[in-house]
């Protein structure tokens, strides 16, 4: 719905969800799983890509956060 009709403020998400925010979500998530301790259990993350955000986010969230996994995408 557009700001004139409802009044609100909207946030346009690019196609598949590329974008920063989706970004900080990636790295935001990974974070989460560092700090619940569930990545110490596993050697690799295999994931389905389509537009390539999802790789992007968690190849960078791994650099940045320092982790050693590696990446199978399909």
């Amino acid at each position: 719905m557009y700001r004139s009709v409802s009044g609100e403020r909207s946030y346009q998400i690019p196609v598949g969800g590329s974008g920063a925010v989706g970004l900080w979500g990636y790295i935001d998530a990974f974070r989460e799983l560092i700090d619940q301790g569930i990545l110490e259990n596993f050697d690799d993350i295999v994931c389905a890509t389509g537009s390539g955000a999802t790789a992007e986010g968690l190849a960078l969230a791994n650099y940045l956060t320092g982790s050693t996994l590696r990446y199978l995408f399909s």
